[in-house]
């Protein structure tokens, strides 16, 4: 069975496309077999891997116009066995038309459930809300990865979310716990992210994790080559961070099964 990890933060611009991406090559790099599925109709991970016009989408396989077979593809970059389901635009009529729908929010795992035993893991690049998408993924999902800012309006969201989990996990997801808090964009001498960091340490106790990804303009600049930060940078800070988060991940994941 995948071990299925979503990328969630109610948030934009808190490095959940960038996360899937270095998470999903770090673990192809280990030989694991990756399926990203992008959730978020701005597309920002289908146009990294340069599939954002294709015609079968997230989007037509959840309402039923396209299968697996025809929809997922391969991509072959740098390392095999990585994958993605895109996604279009189209996809923000998704919760217009699915809403009120009994089971709506089991569409997702409807959909991709048969394929679980076909990869190791299975990643959710998830959209800026806690909409209906946000909460497919939710209803699917084993683990949920938080990336923030150490900011004091980033810490509002926070309460929110964990209770959206909360209320998922009571009713439509048991098996549905958080792998993990993390800071993108970090600076430890900051006052204010020591604060931040202080405060979610206390309020959230084990979920922080130890690794967090610094500030590094390497991994500003390898979304506009479509690269991922491994290729663009190897040596750099964010590559070496993304490597800590993800073996971190992995023994959080491990210690669960």
């Amino acid at each position: 069975m995948s071990v299925i990890l979503a990328i969630s933060n109610q948030k934009g611009g808190v490095g959940k496309t960038t996360t899937t991406i270095n998470i999903g090559t770090y673990l192809s790099k280990l030989g694991k077999r990756v399926l990203l599925i992008d959730l978020d109709p701005q597309g920002n991970l289908s146009r990294s891997y340069n599939a954002i016009n294709y015609e079968n989408s997230i989007y037509s396989l959840l309402l039923g116009e396209s299968n697996l077979d025809n929809t997922i593809i391969e991509v072959n970059k740098n390392y095999s066995g990585l994958s993605i389901i895109p996604c279009s635009h189209h996809f923000s009529r998704f919760e217009k038309i699915r809403a009120g729908e009994l089971n709506a929010q089991f569409d997702l795992k409807k959909s991709i459930s048969p394929i679980n035993n076909d990869y190791d893991f299975i990643l959710l690049d998830c959209p800026p809300s806690l909409g209906l998408i946000t909460i497919n993924a939710f209803c699917f999902t084993d683990f949920v990865l938080i990336p923030m800012e150490a900011q004091l309006f980033s810490v509002d969201g926070l309460d929110s979310m964990c209770e959206v989990i909360r209320q998922v996990k009571a009713f439509s997801n048991p098996g549905l716990s958080i792998a993990g808090i993390f800071f993108v964009r970090h600076n430890k001498r900051r006052i204010l992210s020591q604060e931040v960091e202080e405060y979610i340490s206390n309020k959230y106790d084990n979920l922080l994790l130890s690794s967090n990804i610094r500030e590094n303009i390497s991994l500003k600049e390898s979304p506009h080559k479509c690269q991922d930060i491994f290729t663009y940078a190897p040596l750099s800070n964010s590559a070496q961070d993304y490597e800590s988060l993800t073996n971190e991940i992995l023994l959080k994941v491990n210690k669960n099964e």
